[in-house]
């Protein structure tokens, strides 16, 4: 029972929901924390995105925690200009 197999799209199909979810994670982040106001405090936007990451590793796996903090980079880039 637990050293089941995934089947031929099992695999995929959990690293697409892992893509989405943490696109949707760093979304909701990003939109939350720019209505907070945290502009000033860029280490502690990192530090959320840096757990979606987490979250995202490991239930998932390794390409949506790739992709991840790449969409995180860009959010943290566009949204937080350095001063």
């Amino acid at each position: 029972m637990f050293n089941q197999k995934p089947g031929p799209t099992g695999g995929r199909n959990k690293e697409l929901v892992g893509l989405v979810t943490g696109t949707a994670l760093v979304a909701l982040a990003t939109l939350v924390l720019r209505l907070v106001g945290f502009e000033h405090y860029l280490y502690n936007v990192s530090l959320v995105f840096i757990l979606i990451v987490l979250v995202i590793a490991v239930q998932f796996g390794l390409w949506p925690a790739i992709a991840v903090p790449v969409m995180g980079f860009v959010c943290l880039d566009y949204f937080y200009p350095a001063f």
